[in-house]
């Protein structure tokens, strides 16, 4: 069995585990502020925050700014992509009363290179519980190992951080690609209704005058009807 197949099969005693004693897990997680926070970002990752702290779980998200300034050649703009990303949160139910909204710059000891201080701030918040995609899965695994070694050397001073497999899906963006900030077509969470409209209307479709799910032919119109499909769903 490989290293994912195995999480996501401890990952269903870990939400079975989340059910039944919510006060007993603390999540830490997060996002790097590049630019708006997007659908891809709410279907993908926000929603489920919500739903997990709805159901008791102690909730730490992490704006990770310091990643922004080691791994990015410029670092215009993120003071104000950390308050667009806080406002984004909330307004997607994120209780600042029930989770901690922090920045990387707001723990002097963090240390810079990444991704080690990935799982510095997971250990130092005392997180046990990191839901992921497959994807950064293997980041989550060499927190354990850190923790692991830190552990058998000076003692149980670590928790021992479980990944949660979370289920959400691939959102296309604009083009048929990823929803990705790099790649510019993504529809933001703070756009107003004329500007999701219009960034709508942007997006390159055909002649055809049939709707027709087709993402290698027809990956425009594709885009639009997964996106349809997912909002219908949530």
């Amino acid at each position: 069995m490989d290293s994912f197949s195995a999480t996501a099969e401890r990952s269903i005693g870990i939400a079975a585990a989340v059910a039944r004693r919510p006060e007993g897990f603390r999540v830490v997680t997060g996002e790097r502020p590049t630019g708006p926070l997007h659908l891809g970002h709410y279907f993908g990752t926000i929603r489920e925050r919500v739903r997990l702290q709805e159901a008791g779980v102690d909730m730490f998200l992490v704006l990770a700014d310091y990643q922004v300034i080691t791994d990015r050649d410029t670092t215009a703009h993120v003071r104000e992509n950390v308050y667009g990303a806080v406002l984004d949160y909330l307004a997607a139910g994120i209780d600042p009363r029930r989770a901690t909204i922090f920045t990387h710059s707001s723990v002097p000891a963090q240390l810079l290179t990444y991704p080690v201080h990935q799982a510095a701030y997971i250990l130092f918040c005392k997180g046990n519980l990191v839901p992921v995609g497959k994807d950064n899965l293997p980041h989550v695994e060499m927190t354990r190992v850190i923790a692991r070694r830190f552990n058998e050397r000076y003692g149980q001073a670590l928790s021992m951080p479980d990944a949660l497999i979370t289920s959400a899906p691939e959102v296309p963006g604009l083009d048929g690609r990823k929803m990705s900030k790099s790649y510019g077509n993504s529809s933001s969470l703070s756009m107003t209704p004329d500007e999701t409209v219009d960034a709508i209307r942007r997006t390159r479709t055909d002649q055809d005058r049939k709707i027709a799910f087709d993402p290698e032919r027809r990956p425009g119109v594709s885009a639009l009807l997964s996106t349809a499909s997912i909002r219908r769903r949530s």
